[in-house]
């Protein structure tokens, strides 16, 4: 019961998350994979309208900046833990890339995370970057940075030393 909880609780802040996505000109959406090196390493990273408000004396609503991360749950061998940043969007902020940022865990017994992103035909691509490089801006014709169709989110639970559950959904955005 404790892992379908779980997942259902990450399942429906992922989706919430990336159903209000939005590009904007100084914000990239990037979406990756784990690079198992046994850090933390960040899988998804975009602009939202799913900024949480947990202290209203604090914080106020708006766009965020959220990332999803995998590190090592270091009390359990080492199995993945989702952690969640989500910063208020502040336009006029420099060196917001620089910044530190509290994560906290979305989930843990975790097994594996993965990410995967759906173009507009509907092929399923590994990773997602909007970030325009230099060589492209010299084309005649430039890339037009667009957000993902879908993206795939697949979650799988240890629900013992043994056996695991997987768990997908896909998002529109």
């Amino acid at each position: 019961g404790d892992v379908y909880y779980q997942a259902q609780v990450a399942m429906e802040r992922l989706s919430a998350d990336l159903a209000s996505a939005l590009l904007t000109e100084d914000i990239e959406f990037i979406g990756g994979s784990s690079d198992d090196s046994g850090s933390q390493s960040i899988l998804l990273s975009f602009a939202s309208l799913g900024h949480l408000v947990f202290d209203p004396e604090k914080d106020q609503p708006g766009m965020g900046v959220i990332s999803y991360a995998v590190q090592p749950d270091r009390e359990h061998d080492g199995h993945p833990l989702l952690l969640r940043s989500d910063v208020l969007y502040r336009p006029q902020e420099e060196n917001r890339e620089n910044r530190e940022t509290e994560a906290f865990i979305l989930c843990d017994r975790l097994r594996s995370v993965t990410f995967s992103f759906l173009d507009a035909q509907g092929e399923e691509q590994e990773t997602w970057d909007t970030t325009v490089k230099e060589e492209e801006t010299e084309e005649e014709e430039e890339t037009e940075r667009r957000l993902p169709a879908a993206v795939v989110c697949r979650l799988e639970f240890w629900v013992d030393e043994e056996h695991s559950v997987p768990f997908q959904t896909t998002v529109l955005l």
